[in-house]
């Protein structure tokens, strides 16, 4: 900083300009500083507030999204004069015929098939919740596949056709794994087991789309639906314990190539 008087600058005590007050002034090096400066705490705080407010409106739309789909499965329910949400899953209708049997309630703006998926983003990957194994060692990931619609705030939903066996009962496959998470094969094909699970159908959302994240625990969700409520499958992205605590739940990675 540098002192300047003013009786200098105007050659000597010249009327009255020799009362006047020395003023202080910053040096351009002094200026330049300062900015670096400043520029290097905001490029270190502002990422933070940036993901710290993209998280708070992820978070709040996932909330409501998931709000909605129940409200919409509840007034289809009612109108069906069921007792329970098996009445909008009954085993023997189409995925089709149950997607389209609750999305009536929903803001619908697109509507795809599952052969015909142009208008809702297509067969595009999404990633697990955590960096993982496909079993065959490569990273994993999922595609979005099934019947699905594109809500009118640009959330795209999708479903899973569950109730195999009747009374919402279903049944699954599972791949068994070693240790490191490769398949256990047994004649160079993957070792299989069954379980069963009391799911009436099974919800996907992405809640902001295509464009989005596209990962679960992140912006995609999931939730199965039993008889008298809607359940949280597990490993698909902590959807409850994400909207109690309001924080995402994921890993960042990339997805392709060996695990």
């Amino acid at each position: 900083m540098v002192k300047t008087n003013h009786s200098a600058l105007f050659g000597g005590g010249a009327g009255n300009l020799s009362s006047l007050k020395p003023f202080y002034g910053f040096t351009l090096a002094e200026v330049l500083i300062t900015l670096g400066i400043i520029g290097i705490v905001a490029s270190m705080t502002l990422p933070a507030l940036v993901n710290k407010y993209q998280e708070k409106v992820i978070v709040n739309k996932l909330k409501r999204t998931y709000s909605e789909i129940v409200n919409a499965m509840d007034m289809r329910r009612a109108e069906l004069g069921g007792s329970n949400y098996e009445a909008l899953f009954e085993k023997d209708m189409t995925a089709a015929e149950q997607f389209d049997g609750f999305i009536k309630k929903l803001h619908v703006i697109e509507r795809c098939s599952a052969s015909n998926t142009k208008g809702c983003g297509g067969d595009y990957n999404i990633k697990p919740t955590k960096r993982s194994n496909d079993g065959y060692g490569n990273v994993k990931y999922s595609k979005v596949a099934g019947e699905r619609a594109v809500l009118s705030d640009g959330t795209l939903v999708w479903f899973g056709k569950r109730n195999s066996e009747g009374g919402c009962i279903t049944t699954y496959t599972k791949t068994e794994v070693d240790s490191n998470g490769n398949y256990v094969l047994e004649d160079g094909k993957p070792v299989t087991s069954t379980f069963q699970t009391k799911h009436c159908a099974e919800i996907f959302f992405d809640v902001d789309g295509v464009k989005g994240h596209n990962q679960y625990g992140y912006d995609c969700y999931n939730f199965a639906v039993t008889k008298n409520f809607a359940d949280q499958h597990s490993g698909y992205g902590a959807m409850f314990d994400t909207m109690r605590t309001g924080k995402l739940n994921y890993e960042n990675y990339s997805i392709g190539g060996k695990f």
